[in-house]
Formats: C-alpha cells, structure tokens, sequence
C-alpha cells in the first residue's frame, strides 16, 4: 500500500468513525441502557485505536496524517 492510499484509508477510516461515535453518543442520549452503553463503548474504544494507528502511521508516512 502506497503512503497516499493509506493516508486515504486511514481518512476514511476516521470520518466513517466519528460518524459511528455521533450515532452512538445519540442512541445512548436516547435510550440509556446497557445495549447503547456497549455500542458507544465500543466505538470509542475504536478512536482510540485509531488514535494508536494514527501515531503508528506518523512514524511509518511522516507527520500530519491527523490533518
């Protein structure tokens, strides 16, 4: 994989996330229970790793793949 297509992915990867964090922080704003509780928990728990990719990919592609 070149560095643009991964950049890409990985850009990808955040928007399609962020959207899943939004959807998920409304469904638990919603209906508070132990279901909408695990999916926000989970998409979380993936930003952070994304988060952990992101600065794994820093150091493979150079800085500023966050921007």
């Amino acid at each position: 994989m070149t560095a643009s297509a991964a950049l890409r992915t990985y850009r990808d990867l955040r928007r399609i996330l962020r959207g899943a964090v939004d959807q998920a922080k409304l469904g638990y704003d919603f209906s508070p229970n132990s279901y909408s509780y695990g999916a926000l928990n989970a998409c979380l728990a993936a930003e952070q790793a994304l988060c952990a990719l992101q600065g794994a990919l820093e150091s493979e592609l150079g800085d500023g793949i966050g921007t």
